[in-house]
């Protein structure tokens, strides 16, 4: 009988072990990673925003400066730009809270990932002074679980006048600018340069003109709101030089006159022709009127302080020309515009008449 040599594989086990082992590692690894990646991808992001402007922490946010019992307020955007749900959890304030207070829609307090609400500020200031508060929001977002900046706002007595205009004519300057809500009357600093000592003209009334002054000088102004309580900030400056002003009448204007004025304007071209004109002066034409002749003036002026040809009065703009009359002229649609207050009309072959 012969002998069959038994051959035991004793390395099969150890080899099953290891490969169980191997997937085991391997499956977990993967479970472990999904878990990671869910984690650290699945979060809100708050950021906050006004106009045009993302507020950060510490941002500090300016309301425009306001009077006493005048309300203002300002929206604010809360965004969520994680990609899991934003839950706001509360908007407070602290500081100066008797003068601001603050709308927010609780039902609005949960956001979307790429979605965002909205909330205002109201200011509505009691006494004069810096107004100041800080605002608090907090959320779920764990980066950022307090989201924090300041808002501010100065409180003057009335608004300061916006849009304050000032206008050059003979020996004089004429302000204009927006009544302002609550003010019982003005004041207007002036001054020759922007270093001069300023001049203070009191309970004034808009229009104002400054009469007197000198031709060619250069004066800068201000302009301040008054009323019960007090005398609000200055406004920007403007600047203007009173510029001697010509008239020309053609009906009853005389050359014997100065030109000066309305009632004491030329009459005729060739009185302009024959005067010399300083730079930044004006000669305006009666609206109305028409004058036969050639305008040749022998002056000139600056880039600065042009000489410049206008038109007063009212009616249609003023002809001039060196025809009598010329058919269509009384038509505004047969003028045709060539530069500012120049304009011009054909009447015939090589034939062009212009008014100002």
């Amino acid at each position: 009988m012969s002998k069959v040599p038994l051959i035991i594989n004793m390395r099969s086990k150890p080899r099953k072990k290891k490969i169980f082992l191997i997937l085991s590692v391997f499956i977990f690894l993967i479970l472990f990673s999904m878990f990671f990646i869910d984690f650290e991808h699945s979060y809100p992001d708050i950021s906050l925003i006004t106009g045009l402007n993302e507020i950060s922490r510490g941002y500090e946010y300016k309301f425009p400066d306001t009077s006493v019992n005048y309300k203002t307020s300002s929206e604010f955007i809360i965004k969520n730009d994680g990609n899991a749900e934003l839950i706001i959890e509360s908007i407070s304030m602290r500081g100066h809270t008797d003068h601001f207070s603050i709308k927010f829609n609780k039902k609005d307090s949960r956001i979307n990932p790429g979605k965002y609400i909205m909330f205002s500020v109201i200011f509505a200031p009691k006494t004069m002074g810096t107004k100041k508060i800080t605002v608090s929001i907090l959320s779920n977002d764990k980066d950022e679980k307090e989201y924090m900046f300041n808002i501010s706002g100065e409180v003057s007595p009335v608004p300061a006048p916006e849009n304050v205009f000032a206008s050059g004519e003979n020996e004089k300057i004429t302000l204009t600018w927006d009544d302002v809500r609550g003010a019982t009357s003005y004041n207007v600093y002036w001054s020759t340069s922007l270093n001069a000592p300023k001049y203070k003209i009191s309970h004034v009334k808009m229009p104002f003109i400054h009469t007197g002054l000198k031709n060619g000088q250069r004066y800068y102004y201000t302009v301040t709101a008054e009323n019960e309580y007090g005398e609000s900030l200055e406004s920007e400056i403007v600047t203007a030089k009173p510029r001697k002003t010509y008239y020309i009448d053609a009906v009853d204007g005389s050359d014997n006159n100065d030109g000066l004025t309305p009632e004491t304007a030329w009459k005729t071209i060739d009185k302009i022709n024959s005067t010399k004109f300083l730079p930044g002066e004006y000669i305006l034409f009666k609206r109305g009127d028409r004058w036969k002749g050639r305008i040749e003036i022998s002056s000139s002026g600056t880039e600065e302080d042009p000489i410049t040809l206008g038109a007063y009065g009212r009616g249609d703009r003023p002809i001039i020309t060196c025809r009598d009359h010329i058919s269509g002229s009384e038509l505004s649609s047969k003028w045709k515009k060539y530069s500012e207050n120049i304009w011009y009309l054909y009447y015939g072959p090589y034939k062009i008449a212009s008014r100002v």
